[in-house]
């Protein structure tokens, strides 16, 4: 996902994070404005922290790319935004 990004000329990548267990900390201590967020590696850790930014920050724009082709994943991701 970062290499699409790299190569867009109106984007700037200003932090790039893994999910790890202190993101969530880190979320509610220094929410961001919006996010992007992947489940190209480990869907349910993208999703679970989604889940989680919207939880500590409900009124940022967060935005989930999925690169499975899966329905289930889909609405797996659509719930965790909208919840």
């Amino acid at each position: 996902m970062r290499q699409v990004f790299l190569s867009t000329e109106d984007v700037e990548i200003i932090g790039w994070a893994e999910v790890t267990e202190k993101m969530s900390l880190t979320i509610e201590i220094r929410p961001p404005d919006g996010t992007i967020g992947g489940t190209d590696n480990a869907p349910d850790s993208g999703l679970s922290l989604a889940n989680r930014i919207k939880q500590v920050t409900p009124n940022i724009s967060d935005i989930v790319l999925i690169f499975n082709t899966d329905d289930a994943q889909f609405f797996k991701a659509l719930k965790c935004i909208h919840n």
